[in-house]
């Protein structure tokens, strides 16, 4: 829902002068807050051209609301948008994290600084958070909720249902009107860019198994080498529910959208819609809409 605009004030080199933030820039800090830290490339496509990024960046930086940090070796070179800010990420500060919890937009509780990163996150932190625009970005998503956010509502007890092993979580969950039944449903993401153990894959499945609320699970694979993986790990259990899996290329659904994304079950024949069919519609009162 559209915010109004919020007046703050710069803190460095140009006091006495101020922005405004609104509906956009506020979704960025959201962003931040709920991935840690994004790249130019989620910047830019949630504030639009280069231009307009970059002067709404250097305000937020201007007023002290946000961190901007090198993610590569200085001999690394042109990741992003251009050569200047090839190897910088951003997050929030204290004074970020502050703001959003003043307007109630604040739906985690670890706070994520510079002095935390580590290269080897820089790729699935943020290829979730392309997944969470283009998600987002579809009318039949009502919520969307990124691991960071899960883990904060199972530490405050606010869902109804939770995994029973951390390690088994999903990279997001999202509530979501189904495009046959029109009833409410419960889904769940997984990004997968490397491939991992047929054995980490079964594990995996077999907790969605027992997960009635998930009606959904979109596995968004870099390639098709890593479907076939997790194809292996389908026992005779796992397969009687294999509708419940749907996949789609992590880059078509980056490029295209998650409407025009291509969809398969697990043996790659073509679904017509990523969002019909699944289990049984949810009870709303039991889909929990965040902090």
């Amino acid at each position: 829902m559209p915010i109004e605009p919020i007046k703050i004030d710069f803190k460095k080199d140009d006091k006495g002068k101020y922005f405004f933030i609104n509906h956009e820039v506020m979704k960025l800090m959201q962003l931040m807050a709920e991935h840690r830290f994004v790249s130019s490339a989620e910047v830019i496509k949630i504030l639009g051209y280069k231009m307009k990024a970059w002067r709404k960046i250097n305000d937020l930086q201007s007023s002290e609301l946000i961190n901007v940090f090198e993610t590569m070796p200085s001999i690394y070179n042109g990741i992003y948008w251009n050569v200047r800010m090839a190897r910088k990420a951003f997050s929030l500060t204290r004074s970020g994290y502050q703001l959003l919890e003043k307007e109630r937009h604040l739906r985690v509780f670890r706070r994520f600084y510079p002095s935390h990163y580590k290269i080897s996150s820089l790729p699935h932190t943020t290829a979730s958070a392309q997944a969470h625009i283009a998600f987002t970005t579809d009318y039949r998503i009502k919520e969307y909720f990124p691991e960071n956010v899960i883990e904060a509502m199972n530490e405050k007890n606010r869902t109804v249902y939770r995994s029973n092993n951390p390690d088994l979580r999903p990279d997001a969950e999202f509530n979501f009107v189904d495009s046959e039944t029109k009833d409410l449903k419960r889904g769940a993401i997984e990004v997968e860019l490397t491939k991992k153990m047929v054995s980490r894959y079964k594990a995996k499945c077999k907790e969605y198994l027992n997960r009635s609320d998930i009606k959904v699970v979109v596995w968004l694979c870099i390639d098709e080498s890593i479907r076939k993986n997790i194809k292996r790990s389908f026992d005779d259990e796992i397969r009687r529910y294999e509708g419940l899996f749907r996949f789609i290329n992590f880059n078509d659904l980056v490029k295209n959208g998650l409407k025009k994304a291509k969809v398969v079950d697990v043996n790659n024949n073509e679904l017509p819609d990523v969002l019909g069919g699944g289990r049984q519609s949810l009870n709303p009162d039991l889909l929990e809409i965040g902090l």
